[in-house]
């Protein structure tokens, strides 16, 4: 695998992990969430560039 598509889902993990923490400590409707929510969507919004550039098949 890549290296940027492998350090992109590091931080797409990393990132839905800090979410779901912020979630169970703020609510899910907490501002903090929110902006948790769109990094992780711009993180994955990369990592869909970079494969269907690349042609790679999705990662499960």
């Amino acid at each position: 695998m890549d290296l940027n598509v492998s350090r992109i889902l590091e931080a797409v993990e990393q990132k839905r992990t800090e979410m779901i923490k912020a979630a169970e400590q703020c609510g899910i409707r907490s501002e903090l969430v929110l902006f948790l929510s769109q990094e992780l969507d711009a993180l994955l919004n990369d990592y869909d560039r970079i494969r269907k550039r690349r042609g790679i098949g999705m990662v499960s």
